[in-house]
């Protein structure tokens, strides 16, 4: 902002595209976003090639083995201190089954670098100790958690419904909500085009599915939406745009499905085009963490999503407005929901009308930068 000395951030990520990794993606796409402005570093690990970052340092500087690597890290800081350095956290990125003792030293000889202020942004803190194997990743995972969030000056959380459980903990550190804007960019493709490429008929109603099909996801909310629409006289098809497709095919029998496993970001853009629903049946809810949902609302797609434990409330006052939500566990819910956008043409466009205009408003990538700087420069002043 004009009048602003630029800020020096520093964010230290795992990996950066071209590999597919979504905290990755998030990196850069928010460091390319804050270098318009401000002094951008990015320290990387030092195996894989990245795409060109405009305006953007980035220092190759350690690797995900050995797990000591990490230490080289804060020498590099301390050599060359920026105002801000944020750490983008995910357990299992640093270290075998997410754990990495090193990385809290890293983090605690960086802060104490003078003029450096230690930033934390949490895309995952640790499994949930529901079964024996996580139960164990917990010991080690929640503890490494606990002690570089107690070490640093702010923390950032990919959804909101965190924050409650830390605060109570570590009741005067400053804490914000940094959600994970769409990883793909919107071509402006038209509907009929885009349509017509993947032979889709006039008429039919395309319910659009993106994201790996896994255990993350419901699938039989996706089989029951689209059973729904066909009993209400619609020819319908799935439009699945991701890998490992089979798991959906089964879940579907005679649904038609249209699938070509991960596609570039502009082909996905196009795939979205096409779609007439966005169907996001998270077995933890929608979130401010999913990029897939947040692509649906760049586009325009009316969203028919779950509401679950993910499901903070900056998301839950925009249901019934912005997007369409039944509970986790409700599978006629969700069908009725996708039904009901279906058979209403002016319904389903005022959905994703409102979908849209609430992502440029709140998730785009501009918008969340300048939060973010925000953040920075008042949690600066802050403790």
């Amino acid at each position: 902002p004009a009048g602003e000395r630029a800020v020096k951030i520093a964010t230290m990520v795992a990996e950066l595209p071209p590999r597919i990794d979504g905290i990755g993606d998030y990196a850069a796409r928010i460091s390319r976003e804050l270098a318009r402005t401000d002094q951008v570093a990015v320290y990387a690990n030092d195996v894989h090639p990245h795409d060109p970052m405009p305006g953007v340092s980035v220092v190759p500087s350690f690797r995900y083995d050995p797990a000591a690597s990490v230490r080289a890290v804060a020498d590099r800081v301390a050599a060359d201190p920026p105002d801000w350095f944020l750490l983008q956290y995910n357990p299992f990125a640093y270290g075998r089954r997410g754990f990495n003792p090193h990385l809290v030293a890293m983090a605690r000889r960086i802060a104490r670098v003078p003029g450096v202020r230690l930033g934390l942004m949490v895309h995952e803190r640790h499994v949930p100790a529901h079964t024996p194997r996580f139960f164990v990743m917990h010991l080690w995972q929640r503890p490494q958690f606990l002690a570089l969030a107690d070490t640093a000056r702010l923390v950032l959380f990919s959804t909101d419904v965190w924050m409650d459980d830390l605060r109570r903990r570590l009741p005067r550190t400053p804490m914000r909500l940094a959600a994970i804007g769409s990883a793909v960019p919107d071509v402006g493709m038209g509907r009929d085009e885009a349509r017509a490429r993947l032979g889709i008929p006039e008429g039919a109603v395309a319910l659009g599915f993106f994201g790996t099909a896994h255990i993350s996801k419901s699938l039989g909310h996706v089989a029951a939406a689209a059973k729904a629409v066909r009993a209400a006289g619609r020819d319908v098809r799935v439009l699945h745009v991701g890998p490992k497709a089979d798991a959906l095919r089964d879940a579907l029998g005679d649904i038609p499905l249209i699938a070509d496993g991960a596609l570039p970001p502009d082909e996905v853009s196009r795939r979205f085009a096409a779609m007439d629903l966005q169907l996001c049946p998270f077995v933890d809810g929608v979130a401010t963490r999913r990029s897939s949902m947040m692509t649906g609302l760049q586009h325009g797609i009316a969203t028919v999503g779950t509401r679950g434990f993910f499901t903070g409330e900056t998301l839950l006052r925009h249901d019934g407005e912005a997007m369409l939500l039944a509970e986790v566990d409700d599978a006629d819910g969700f069908a009725g929901h996708a039904a009901t956008l279906a058979a209403d043409d002016s319904l389903r466009a005022r959905i994703g009308a409102a979908g849209r205009a609430l992502y440029d408003a709140e998730f785009a990538y501009p918008v969340l930068a300048q939060r973010l700087r925000r953040d920075l420069v008042d949690a600066a002043g802050e403790r």
